[in-house]
């Protein structure tokens, strides 16, 4: 008989109790044991699974920190660099305006233009040269500006300086000089001698003396309507001769 059918035949023989205390304790412990080893492997478990989840909450938020950088800098970034294109395209503005072509061309009238055209683009516009044209008289290259007026003469005739041009430069070099011109023509009380004072409508010699006579014991005319101060010249006579007088 082996040792295995000996246990079992002293087991039948054995009552509960006895059983109890043969075994007992050591199933008690085998299982506390048990309990204890799984009890520590679910720890095992928990520790190394929260690791990894701490682990992917940070990577989470590194990418989600690098989306903010990529989403918040990168775009101001190129915003900034696009700026000064934005800003050249507005300095480019083209200035756009109005020209009237007339004489030897096909279709004169008045043509849009820009800053950047000239003669022969407006030409071009008017549906070209008659075949009287005499372009040799005609700057092609010169730039148009706005209100500008292009004559092309005809053969054997004579233009005025080949284009008359009427921009307002030109227009208000020519007011200048007409206001320049009636100033000339009036006459400066401060410094008009009595030949020159009697020039002046209803101014005589005894007038033209008492003006001199009163700017040299006052001192220069400031202005025109000073000139009430003086013996014989009222109000009425003043309006009469305002036009024709000055101080500067």
């Amino acid at each position: 008989m082996n040792r295995w059918q000996q246990w079992l035949k002293s087991l039948k023989t054995k009552s509960l109790i006895g059983l109890w205390q043969d075994y007992g304790r050591r199933l008690v412990l085998c299982f506390g044991g048990f309990l204890l080893c799984l009890f520590i492997a679910i720890k095992v478990y928990q520790t190394i699974y929260s690791d990894e989840e701490v682990n992917q909450s940070e990577s989470y938020l590194m990418a989600d920190d690098r989306e903010y950088y990529l989403d918040d800098n990168e775009p101001t970034a190129l915003n900034e660099e696009s700026t000064p294109s934005s800003t050249a395209s507005e300095e480019k503005v083209v200035q756009k305006g109005y020209v009237d072509i007339k004489g030897a061309v096909k279709k004169p009238s008045i043509y849009p233009v820009d800053q950047e055209m000239r003669i022969y683009d407006v030409i071009d516009l008017a549906g070209g040269l008659t075949s009287e044209a005499d372009q040799t008289q005609i700057n092609l290259a010169q730039r148009v500006s706005d209100q500008m007026v292009i004559y092309i003469p005809k053969k054997g005739e004579q233009a005025p300086d080949l284009t008359t041009i009427n921009t307002p430069e030109t227009v208000a070099n020519s007011e200048t000089s007409e206001s320049s011109q009636q100033s000339s023509a009036l006459i400066n009380i401060n410094t008009a001698d009595s030949s020159q004072l009697q020039e002046i409508t209803g101014i005589g010699e005894k007038k033209a003396t008492e003006i001199i006579q009163y700017r040299e014991n006052n001192g220069s005319f400031q202005t025109v309507d000073e000139l009430t101060n003086v013996n014989g010249i009222g109000e009425k006579t003043l309006e009469n001769i305002r036009s024709q007088i000055t101080v500067e």
